[in-house]
């Protein structure tokens, strides 16, 4: 009887946080009950830049509507790519599986996936910074806090509207949808998640840059006539409350463990309506925008290259006249193949001579090798004649020297070969002295 009785008061905040913002959110592409994160960007953004900048929507949102405005535009992610500001940064915005997919995994799970997919964001990019509503800011922290190389590429992370120490309509509706993303997010005083996430942070000791925005607008109900009174203990005062509206994320909760050398910012706009800026000059907006101009990319050391060649092998091979052909392959151990200059190409090289042909080209070279060669009277230089062909074998470069006299007493014949190695080093500047 209780338990139905505080559906009849419960069931209406979960309209206002599921589906206020006037459009049902799209389901992420592939979601589900499985935790698979997944990430978009603009169809003309190309992976570039030294910098990503990635959003992360909220438990009810998606890669879309939760940055769209609510007439169908503009589309946040997009104002960033037009803004010379940000000329420096590749843009993203990620989906993750939410209620509406039929969620169960919790935090731990989804940020494991979240990793795991934003890989190759890292890979590509020096610093990744992070845009994210309500519930993404805790999947990024989780992310963050389990892994500290991923956390030493984030400068910051601006949380609109994050429950940081949960949310009061969470630690309702958690009741009764079943979903573990929303027991993440309660306000309740049991709440062991939110109390070790902040820990570990902390004990980490992360260089990232928190900063936090708080929404100044209670979120009000979308229909009051499905609004009715139960019978449990308070329900009337918590119902009066409520028609007058709620934050869904407290000014506190939305700052706690934030820097605090930044001012805590509020947004005049509510829960749904914090990540959707009207256009650049939206305080939502010149909020992030202001944090990222403050944060400049950090300068790295500049890398010494040092280029240097190398004479790796010297070949000679002689007929004397009326005597067999030379007829020989030659094996050229190359020290430190991976250091070869991958931009040197040699363009072309005298292969033989004295009317031989033979099918190896410059172009048929690998980086890095450089051949001189030179003869007498019918001479070449060409592929090995071992069954593969392959100029390595191992880490030895191979060739065919070939040469031909003619019968007394006609002259005899020579081919020499010169194998050079062009290097190319990295030296970090830390090292130069």
């Amino acid at each position: 009887m209780l338990c139905r009785q505080l559906r009849r008061l419960i069931l209406p905040m979960l309209l206002v946080v599921g589906v206020s913002g006037c459009h049902q959110p799209k389901v992420p592409s592939g979601s589900g009950s499985s935790a698979r994160a997944t990430a978009t960007q603009p169809a003309n953004s190309t992976p570039t830049h030294t910098r990503a900048i990635v959003f992360v929507h909220g438990i009810h949102g998606d890669p879309t509507g939760t940055w769209t405005g609510e007439g169908g535009s503009p589309y946040w992610p997009d104002l960033v790519r037009g803004d010379r500001t940000f000329s420096d940064a590749d843009v993203y915005a990620i989906g993750y599986p939410t209620p509406y997919t039929g969620n169960r995994n919790d935090v731990t799970d989804i940020a494991k996936a979240l990793s795991s997919n934003l890989t190759p964001i890292f890979d590509r990019h020096r610093e990744v910074i992070f845009i994210c509503h309500s519930l993404g800011g805790l999947i990024v922290e989780e992310m963050l806090v389990d892994q500290p190389k991923l956390a030493a590429q984030v400068p910051f992370v601006v949380f609109y509207a994050t429950p940081h120490a949960g949310s009061f309509v969470a630690s309702f509706t958690s009741a009764f949808a079943g979903d573990p993303l929303l027991r993440s997010m309660s306000s309740s005083g049991d709440n062991h998640y939110l109390l070790d996430l902040e820990a570990r942070w902390r004990g980490g000791r992360l260089s990232t840059h928190r900063y936090c925005a708080y929404e100044m607008l209670k979120t009000r109900p979308l229909n009051l006539q499905a609004i009715v009174v139960g019978g449990a203990p308070g329900a009337a005062k918590e119902l009066a409350s409520f028609v007058g509206g709620i934050y869904v994320v407290d000014p506190y909760s939305a700052t706690y463990g934030c820097d605090s050398n930044a001012p805590f910012t509020g947004i005049a706009a509510d829960h749904i309506g914090i990540v959707k800026p009207t256009g650049s000059q939206d305080p939502i907006y010149i909020l992030f925008k202001g944090y990222y101009q403050s944060n400049p990319p950090t300068v790295q050391p500049s890398n010494r290259v040092v280029h240097f060649d190398k004479v790796l092998c010297a070949f000679y091979g002689e007929a004397v006249q009326g005597s067999s052909a030379w007829n020989q392959d030659e094996s050229c151990p190359v020290p430190d193949r991976e250091h070869l200059d991958p931009d040197y190409h040699q363009a072309a090289f005298q292969c033989c001579g004295g009317g031989a042909g033979a099918s190896l080209q410059g172009r048929s070279l690998p980086a890095g090798i450089e051949l001189g060669v030179d003869g007498g009277h019918y001479w070449s230089v060409d592929f090995p004649h071992t069954p593969s062909r392959a100029l390595w074998q191992g880490d030895s470069f191979v060739v065919h020297t070939y040469c031909g006299p003619e019968p007394a007493p006609g002259p005899g014949c020579n081919v020499k070969l010169k194998v050079v190695g062009h290097y190319r080093i990295v030296v970090p500047e830390s090292e130069v002295k």
